[in-house]
């Protein structure tokens, strides 16, 4: 008969970085939901709006051809830094260092 060997300790680090990876991809999504109500409500102001259309172009995101600031690399460096902050600040919460977290 075989036996499964656990290993606990692998398992708790891959459920670490992929719940604050999950984290920082909801956090970014959050933020990229703020940034366009206030380009929409900026939009209201000068036009009249009887359809909203989102679109991506050239790496920029656009709601009805007003290009929106928030890029796509914007986004993507956003991600990995709060994915890092929030992977530094769970370890320092457990006493833990990030050498020892990677070993």
């Amino acid at each position: 008969m075989k036996t499964i060997l656990h290993l606990p300790h692998l398992n708790s680090k891959i459920d670490i970085l992929l719940t604050t990876l999950g984290l920082s991809v909801f956090s970014m999504l959050v933020i990229n939901i703020i940034i366009t109500f206030f380009c929409i409500q900026d939009l209201i102001k000068y036009t009249d709006l009887e359809t909203i259309s989102f679109t991506v172009k050239e790496g920029f995101y656009y709601v009805n051809e007003y290009k929106i600031e928030a890029s796509i690399a914007f986004n993507f460096v956003g991600v990995i830094f709060l994915w890092v902050v929030m992977l530094w600040h769970t370890l320092k919460t457990v006493n833990k260092t990030i050498a020892s977290f990677l070993l």
